[in-house]
């Protein structure tokens, strides 16, 4: 049994930037690591619960790198979108 105030690392899916893998969860006082897929049924529903309960600094660090991964994909795209314009200005 793992317990949410000895879970000290969430990696993978969407904290990794590509939901379709799974998302590890580590249980550091135990050293066990479980992995969830995204089909799981209520797999959203497990996935609140655990980061509604672990501890504040790795709930802080998990939201900073979805803030991190949200600023690259919107730099991204953007960069896409001034190349389209830039091309399209050419014609």
């Amino acid at each position: 049994m793992i317990k949410h105030s000895d879970i000290d690392e969430i990696r993978g899916g969407i904290f990794s930037g590509n939901s379709a893998r799974p998302l590890y969860i580590h249980d550091g006082k135990n050293d066990i690591t479980i992995g969830l897929r995204q089909h799981l049924k209520g797999f959203n529903i497990v996935v609140t619960i655990i980061l509604s309960n672990v501890p504040q600094e790795l709930y802080k660090g998990l939201l900073s790198k979805i803030e991190e991964l949200g600023n690259k994909t919107t730099g991204l795209r953007e960069k896409r979108k001034s190349k389209t314009k830039t091309k399209k200005s050419a014609e």
